[in-house]
């Protein structure tokens, strides 16, 4: 008993150190740990593949997120890939290249498709926006805020000075989480520090083609919107949220901005929001790794339930963009209650030992104090209170009006 006492109290304190264990903002553990989710590419084609198709899937193989899958029409019999040749291919384009994305469900159109060609593939692996955006985040900004325009430039400057001004004001306010002295979790020797970067991107241009549609598809109904659209892209490209027409508001900005900011409570990539991006980027040799092993990342199928991030925020014109539920200083509700959670089962783990190292302690041996009384009768009831109040003895010992009744027909009569 007292050596489960003692796990309780070990298993307490071992739950109150791993609550309190990583104060690594969100942004930085994504940038360090997070490893892209790759896209899978099936490359259909019939017989060998000439030299420059060859040179071509090297190109798609490459540094960029890409698992490429060469699939020969005239032997393949999965049918599942058949399936999907059947949906997307064209035989009068062979090598065709079919590239989904790493979460795509069965309904949703594959990322890109064509001819297995580097000048064709060029614009998926790579665009200047992209360049931009791995520059930025590889030397240490919280977050990339990509304003897609709209092509109305009156729409777009309306959507861009309150989003500028915004983001200049949070980089003052918002604070870090505070970061150990000894023992630090980060890897890297990048500045750990509040900094945001706005990154126009013109929808329009052949250049950013796929990037655009990769992001249009990132979100729920993405696609139909005609104004400007803000996305925030963190760690090794994770675009982490849409915000248009009502859901484009200070509250919003400022909601997710806190959530990117704040210490990361979950490890596990899946379970927090976004969608990884299909980027051209060798991450670790561009953040500078200290060669330190990073911690084992735990699996979404080994974690508990999906968290959602926070409620529905504001809402006008009916479609808003839900945000988390942060407070000023960066932090979660919960999280906030953390410290109250972790006190309160730290006092229960205690008492729980307690009372399990005395629950089968040896009874201490009394002094005989006079002769062991049955406490059902009367008698052992006025040796410990006295006689009821006007209740008097009657001259047998029991009191009036609590003597047993008669006993009826086929009883044993009157006890002795």
């Amino acid at each position: 008993m007292r050596s489960a006492a003692c796990m309780i109290v070990l298993c307490g304190l071992f739950a109150a150190g791993e609550a309190r264990a990583c104060s690594v903002p969100v942004f930085r553990y994504a940038l360090e740990r997070w490893k892209p989710s790759r896209h899978p590419a099936y490359v259909f084609h019939r017989g060998p593949l000439s030299d420059a198709h060859k040179s071509a899937l090297a190109k798609l193989d490459g540094p960029a997120n890409v698992e490429a899958t060469l699939v020969d029409l005239d032997e393949e019999e999965d049918p599942d890939v058949l399936a999907l040749w059947e949906r997307y291919g064209e035989e009068d384009a062979l090598p065709f290249v079919v590239v989904l994305y790493p979460d795509a469900g069965d309904d949703q159109p594959p990322a890109w498709t064509g001819r297995l060609d580097e000048k064709a593939l060029a614009p998926l692996l790579d665009s200047p926006a992209r360049r931009e955006i791995v520059k930025a985040l590889t030397r240490g900004d919280s977050a990339v805020w990509v304003l897609m325009l709209s092509g109305d430039r009156d729409a777009d400057d309306a959507a861009a000075k309150p989003l500028e001004k915004e983001l200049a004001r949070l980089q003052k306010e918002i604070e870090l989480p505070e970061q150990p002295e000894e023992g630090s979790m980060l890897l890297t020797e990048l500045p750990l520090k509040v900094a945001f970067t706005v990154v126009r991107l013109d929808r329009k241009k052949p250049e950013e083609a796929a990037f655009v549609r990769m992001l249009l598809d990132s979100d729920d109904d993405l696609d139909k919107a005609t104004g400007p659209i803000v996305l925030p892209i963190f760690g090794r490209g994770r675009v982490l949220v849409g915000l248009e027409g009502g859901s484009l508001t200070a509250r919003q900005i400022g909601s997710w901005a806190r959530f990117l900011c704040g210490a990361c409570s979950c490890r596990v990539k899946e379970l927090n929001p976004g969608r990884d991006l299909l980027m051209t980027a060798d991450w670790d040799a561009l953040i500078g790794a200290r060669g330190e092993e990073p911690m084992k990342e735990p699996k979404a199928s080994d974690a508990g339930p999906r968290i959602p991030p926070g409620e529905q925020g504001e809402k006008a014109d009916g479609d808003a963009r839900s945000g988390p539920v942060v407070s000023a200083c960066g932090e979660t509700p919960l999280r906030k209650l953390l410290p109250y959670g972790i006190g309160a089962g730290a006092v229960l783990s205690l008492f729980c030992a307690v009372w399990l190292v005395f629950r089968n302690r040896p009874n201490a041996t009394v002094p005989d104090s006079g002769p062991v009384v049955n406490p059902s009768t009367h008698e052992a009831r006025d040796l410990v209170r006295g006689p009821a109040d006007g209740v008097k003895p009657a001259p047998d010992g029991v009191r009036e009006g609590t003597r047993p009744p008669e006993a009826g027909p086929g009883g044993s009569g009157d006890r002795d």
